[in-house]
């Protein structure tokens, strides 16, 4: 439901006539470039309108709208970002799974 929200949100904001039942989330990590990804699945072909647009705005069943990514960094990758922003990781703090962190960095 929160994925499918940003349907809502477009609707009420652009005037579309996005069917939120007519589409399933999608989420799987994306291994090459390190992140979680979201999509919205459209379960079959739709036809969408917009009174700002001239033209309907066509999905073929299958076809995604790519809606979030959730990044995921190793310490390594999160050392390297720190340093190539002039920083320096002071600490990380993590859970016992190691799978969240907060960082804290410091200028270097």
């Amino acid at each position: 439901e929160f994925n499918k929200n940003i349907l809502k949100v477009a609707n009420d904001h652009l005037g579309t006539n996005f069917d939120p039942e007519e589409f399933e989330h999608v989420a799987f990590f994306n291994k090459k470039y390190s992140r979680i990804e979201m999509h919205l699945k459209a379960k079959k072909d739709l036809e969408v309108t917009s009174p700002i647009l001239n033209e309907k705005i066509i999905f073929k069943k299958g076809e995604t709208i790519h809606t979030e990514n959730s990044h995921k960094y190793t310490v390594d990758g999160i050392k390297k970002m720190a340093g190539a922003a002039g920083l320096s990781v002071e600490n990380i703090f993590s859970d016992d799974k190691k799978w969240f962190s907060l960082v804290e960095m410091v200028k270097r």
